[in-house]
């Protein structure tokens, strides 16, 4: 009995520490300097994440209720609106037909509404981002645009 006893204890102790990850060579010894380069090399886009075609990315969000488009180089930094204005369209889910709302320049980086979008914030978003007239041909201020799955 004494004997069946120690060996469940021997087996016991041995699956315990098989069970323990073995730690890995060099763990906990991260640079610091390191770690704050990897930060820095990759910027974050605010919001939901559209590519341009022309280079660059759109962050596209609702911030306090309200759409609001930060505008991104390829690098993924802040830069001003190269468009006068955008129009969004989606289905809303709370009534029968479609929202439809024109975000102005608001900022130094981004294009921005004042009226409240009422949740729920996942639909099907159609957007064009149109060019100022004065600066292009008259006969074709739409300048680029898009359809993404919006989830809020």
């Amino acid at each position: 009995m004494k004997t069946l006893l120690a060996f469940l204890a021997i087996c016991g102790a041995a699956l315990t520490l098989a069970a323990q990850p073995a730690p890995k060579a060099g763990a906990g010894k991260a640079a610091p300097g390191k770690a704050a380069a990897k930060e820095e090399a990759a910027p974050k886009v605010e919001g939901q994440e559209v590519p341009r075609a022309g280079g660059g990315f759109l962050g596209v969000q609702i911030a306090n209720g309200t759409f609001k488009i930060n505008f991104y180089d390829a690098e993924k930094k802040p830069v001003p609106p190269d468009v006068a204005r955008a129009v969004l369209r989606w289905d809303a889910k709370y009534k029968v037909g479609q929202e439809r709302i024109v975000l102005n320049p608001s900022g130094a980086n981004s294009l921005s509404n004042s009226k409240s979008i009422r949740p729920p914030y996942t639909f099907k978003l159609f957007m064009v981002l149109i060019k100022d007239a004065a600066g292009e041909s008259a006969e074709s201020p739409v300048g680029e645009s898009y359809v993404i799955d919006f989830r809020g």
